[in-house]
C-alpha cells in the first residue's frame, strides 16, 4: 500500500478547510501521515532556517519527493 506523509509549514486552522481536508483523506485508499511544522521565532529569516531544519527531520534519501507550494492569503499579518 502506498504511504504519503504530507509535511505542512504551520498549522491548519479549524474550520471548513480542516473539514474538508479530513473528509478527503479518508475518501482516499492510501496511508496518509499529516505533519504540521510551526516556528515560534518572529525574525523571518531564522523562522524560514528552524522551518527549513524541521522539514529535514522528517525526509530521507529514499523517499520520492513533490514539492507542492500553495499560498493562500486571507490577511496580511506580519507573523512568520
Amino acid at each position: 500500500m502506498l504511504k504519503i506523509d504530507v509535511i505542512c509549514v504551520s498549522r491548519m486552522k479549524k474550520g471548513a478547510y480542516l473539514d474538508l481536508s479530513h473528509d478527503y483523506y479518508r475518501r482516499l485508499q492510501w496511508d496518509i501521515n499529516i505533519v504540521e511544522v510551526e516556528s515560534k521565532i518572529s525574525n523571518p529569516a531564522k523562522c524560514k532556517e528552524d522551518e527549513t531544519t524541521k522539514i529535514l527531520k522528517y525526509i530521507n534519501n529514499s523517499l520520492i519527493i513533490f514539492a507542492l507550494i500553495i499560498v493562500l492569503i486571507f490577511k496580511i499579518d506580519n507573523t512568520c
